[in-house]
């Protein structure tokens, strides 16, 4: 948030003429109220005002369903203060940005204004600065509804690929005992050809792209005419193929004998119809892997659009955490998984208010109860992935210190996985080697010195260890 007439700003210009802009003016005044209106005709704007001087009228105005592009609000009059006007607007991300327009308003006031919400403040005898604000604040609302609708979007994309992977597993379990087509094939037309009266059994399938019968197997000599039974191959409506029984025997296929070839057929088919089906999902298996990891992506970006001064933190935790479990030697699996949960590792920043991630002084004890209440998030928000391995908790534990001392559970040495230990270290040196809205980088140097003091006691020993290998031995820098 800036104010107006800070020199180093470089707000966007009025719009064009005859833009539309409906403002909700909070103002006691109506010299005062015209004022303003002139001042925005004379950017261009066609606006559609409504003025309101008390709580009363100000609640009944945003619960009339009207939707306002700006609410402009005088700070000091009787009926209806600024202050007031702003705990009515607060805690809504959808309402409209409000902007003081005083007459007189103190540094105190200012800043107290700004913490409690207003986008920005311009004084009454300066009106010129009213224009660039307030389109500086549009553009900035307008991103901010274009990030809301995104991260909606994404939502339900990642609920549905939940349900996908779920439905996908299940169905995966059951087809664990089967073996592939041919060999499904053939083991029945060996137990086919043991029958008594039976010399020989073809089947011909119908590919999945080819509907043209292809003779797959062919067991046995003979039968070529005195007994010839021809079985469809069908399942859940699927012409899968045919299955052909001869015999050199006349009459070797009585009815019972019938009628246990048919069942026979009928499992061949569904035997073949369920490989094909888990072929299937399995080339769908990894296009929602690959859905995943770009779903997961899209997470990173959504998280990191709250916080600007973090933009690529995850993805640099994410090549560092991997670096570091490749050099302790963990399998490539386990070090992917690192990776994959330190890319999403700060998801839980999505619950923590914008201004609260990007605020540049102390933080006050609620608002770091927030703050850390990101891992706890982060862990609701991905725990119903199932994907066989525990993304959630290293999520969850990312903050956990050996000595205890970590949040949010204060869990000791091996009560932490081995991956958030990982995380937690690869998390630090990104941290303190890149800026921050509260301090300067701090350098890798300095980050490397910190995880050496804590060596061992609050940080994993030999993932300090890794980690110092991977930077002074081969030369990782963050990219």
């Amino acid at each position: 948030m800036r104010r107006s007439d800070d020199p180093d700003s470089k707000p966007a210009g009025p719009r064009s003429s005859g833009t539309k802009l409906r403002v909700l003016l909070i103002e006691d005044s109506a010299a005062d109220a015209a004022l303003v209106l002139r001042e925005l005709q004379r950017g261009g704007y066609e606006v559609d005002a409504e003025r309101v001087q008390t709580a009363e009228e100000l609640r009944a105005s945003l619960s009339s369903g009207r939707d306002w592009d700006i609410v402009l609000a005088d700070y000091f009059f009787p009926s209806l203060t600024g202050a007031a006007a702003l705990s009515l607007l607060a805690g809504n991300p959808a309402l409209p940005p409000l902007i003081v327009v005083s007459g007189t308003i103190s540094d105190e006031a200012a800043v107290a204004a700004m913490r409690a919400g207003a986008r920005d403040y311009v004084m009454k005898d300066n009106l010129r600065r009213l224009l660039p604000a307030i389109a500086r604040e549009l553009a900035e609302a307008g991103l901010r509804r274009d990030a809301r609708a995104h991260e909606q979007r994404r939502t339900a994309e990642l609920e549905r690929l939940r349900d996908f992977l779920t439905t996908g597993k299940e169905i995966n379990s059951l087809l664990l005992t089967l073996r592939n087509e041919p060999d499904l094939v053939q083991k029945a037309c060996r137990m086919l050809k043991g029958l008594p009266g039976v010399d020989a059994v073809r089947v011909s399938l119908r590919g999945r792209q080819d509907p043209s019968l292809q003779t797959v197997i062919s067991d046995g000599s003979g039968g070529e005419g005195l007994t010839h039974l021809s079985l469809p191959l069908s399942a859940d409506g699927h012409d899968l193929g045919l299955m052909e029984v001869l015999s050199d025997q006349p009459g070797a296929f009585p009815p019972d004998m019938r009628e246990f070839l048919e069942e026979v057929a009928g499992d061949i088919a569904i035997g073949i119809r369920s490989l094909r089906m888990a072929r299937s999902l399995a080339e769908n298996v990894l296009v929602l892997r690959k859905t995943l990891s770009e779903v997961i992506d899209v997470i990173t970006s959504i998280s990191e659009c709250k916080d600007p001064y973090t933009a690529g933190h995850q993805r640099r935790v994410a090549d560092l955490s991997y670096r570091i479990a490749c050099e302790m030697a963990l399998p490539g699996e386990d070090a992917e998984r690192v990776a994959t949960a330190a890319r999403v590792h700060d998801i839980g920043k999505i619950g923590v208010p914008a201004e609260i991630l990007a605020k540049p002084g102390r933080l006050t004890e609620p608002e770091m109860q927030l703050i850390r209440s990101h891992a706890a998030t982060g862990r609701e928000i991905m725990s119903s992935i199932s994907l066989g391995w525990p993304l959630s908790d290293i999520i969850f534990q990312h903050h956990e210190r050996l000595d205890g001392s970590g949040y949010p559970c204060g869990l000791r040495g091996d009560e932490i996985r081995l991956e958030a230990r990982i995380l937690a270290v690869a998390d630090v040196v990104e941290a303190m080697s890149t800026h921050r809205p509260y301090r300067a980088a701090l350098g890798v140097d300095a980050a490397l010195a910190e995880i050496r003091r804590g060596k061992g006691t609050i940080y994993d020993g030999p993932v300090v260890e890794a980690c110092d290998r991977v930077f002074t031995q081969q030369g990782f820098r963050f990219q």
